[in-house]
């Protein structure tokens, strides 16, 4: 019996990464991470510790790259208005709201805009009051120096 020069029927053991179309997965310590371009943005999200779970959504990240859909795991920020003018024209076309029912949802989320954009200013400032000052030294202890 001879066996074959170029080792096939040694056990391979698994790969640390894999590719599915356009989405790379590589192994990071115990983590799968997959590697894709969507928009011109680089994407890098987490899968977890399973191989085959990560075989999956890249499966599916895949999938949607190559029908021009967004990912799953794509997150598009938008403005408050923003949102509210996409639900509002969602029911306008396709849920084919009564006209009066448009025209409440539009007030009442008008309200809701005008409260954040009120409540909006306060949480800045509040928020640029708990900022350090950039003058401010300190030292490892968490002292001012010359402070003993």
């Amino acid at each position: 019996m001879s066996e074959k020069k170029n080792g096939t029927n040694k056990k391979k053991k698994p790969t640390s990464c894999f590719s599915v179309g356009k989405v790379h997965a590589h192994l990071r310590g115990r983590i799968w991470y997959l590697r894709y371009s969507e928009n011109g943005l680089r994407k890098q999200p987490r899968v977890g510790p399973d191989r085959d779970h990560a075989r999956q959504m890249a499966a599916k990240i895949n999938s949607h790259l190559e029908n021009s859909v967004p990912s799953t795991l794509g997150f598009e920020p938008l403005t408050i208005i923003e949102l509210r003018n996409r639900w509002l024209g969602r029911h306008e076309d396709v849920r084919r709201s009564s006209l009066s029912t448009i025209s409440r949802y539009r007030n009442a989320t008008e309200y809701l805009i005008r409260f954040l954009a009120s409540e909006c200013r306060h949480l800045v400032d509040a928020f640029q009051l708990i900022q350090p000052a950039p003058s401010v030294a300190v030292t490892l202890n968490g002292t001012a120096p010359g402070v003993d």
